[in-house]
């Protein structure tokens, strides 16, 4: 897991997403976060031409509108060419995205 916060150029510190943005209805995914909360250093990952998409909330308290910074748990960057999932884990979602390229 370590390995794929260092393809990020992430790296000990907690980071956060505060935010997904589909394009092109499935099409694009873009994931924004913030690297080490006292720098509170932006960082983005864009995922293009993406086949499947699935965001799974983990709870069934209500989901705000807005956007929320929420911890990031995980994160697997998967394959492209559509070959293995990326997956992200927060505490509030699970977003799996199967893309073509990152």
């Amino acid at each position: 897991m370590a390995d794929q916060y260092h393809l990020l150029g992430l790296g000990p510190a907690a980071s956060v997403i505060i935010g997904i943005e589909l394009a092109e209805p499935g099409h694009r995914v873009l994931v924004r976060g913030l690297y080490d909360l006292h720098l509170r250093r932006p960082f983005e990952m864009v995922f293009t031409r993406c086949r499947e998409v699935h965001l799974e909330y983990l709870s069934d308290e209500p989901q705000p509108e807005h956007e929320v910074e929420t911890p990031l748990i995980g994160i697997f960057l998967g394959e492209g060419g559509h070959r293995s999932p990326a997956i992200i884990t927060t505490n509030t979602f699970e977003l799996s995205i199967l893309y073509e390229e990152f």
